[in-house]
């Protein structure tokens, strides 16, 4: 049986990335949750692509792939959020 493995927590002033994989993000909800996690934690987001609407989607392929692939990069980001779940 493996056992489970947890990472550690999030501290106060850590960096999260946030990233639209899927749907677009409505700007009035997003501020919304900013300003109840920007006290906390230094988020870094690329708006253009947030906010950003191919179809459904929150951008092209290319675009979303890229800010996720750029979060996972970031070697100072120790999490990466979500801004929507959804389709795509």
């Amino acid at each position: 049986m493996r056992s489970l493995i947890r990472p550690p927590r999030l501290q106060p002033g850590y960096r999260v990335q946030v990233v639209a994989a899927s749907g677009p993000v409505d700007e009035e909800r997003f501020t919304v949750g900013l300003e109840a996690l920007e006290g906390r934690y230094d988020l870094r987001f690329d708006d253009m692509g947030l906010f950003a609407r191919t179809g459904f989607l929150a951008g092209d392929d290319t675009h979303r792939l890229e800010a996720l692939n750029t979060a996972i990069a970031d070697r100072d980001c120790k999490a990466i959020f979500l801004a929507r779940g959804g389709y795509g």
